[in-house]
């Protein structure tokens, strides 16, 4: 039976959360000194992924505290829109 992150028991998306931060944190780092192709495609692909692995990072971070996940949406939309 699948439980949301609405459940009462959050501890087990940690685990999801933090693999997938920790793969797209370094992958994205990897593209980003790495890339042989500049200007907007780095932006578009290497810094994205970096984003995205700090805030899936954060996520878990957040759960296994138990901080609400308000706080990282928030930051996730407001870093989104800066990039844009």
């Amino acid at each position: 039976m699948y439980f949301g992150l609405d459940h009462a028991y959050q501890k087990r998306w940690i685990p999801g959360f933090g693999l997938t931060g920790a793969i797209a944190l370094v992958t994205g780092l990897h593209m980003t000194f790495t890339w042989p192709v500049r200007g907007i495609f780095k932006i578009a692909y290497a810094e994205m992924t970096v984003l995205f692995g700090i805030l899936f990072l954060s996520a878990s971070l957040a759960l296994a505290l138990g901080w609400d996940l308000l706080t990282v949406a928030v930051y996730a939309f407001l870093l989104d829109w800066l990039l844009l």
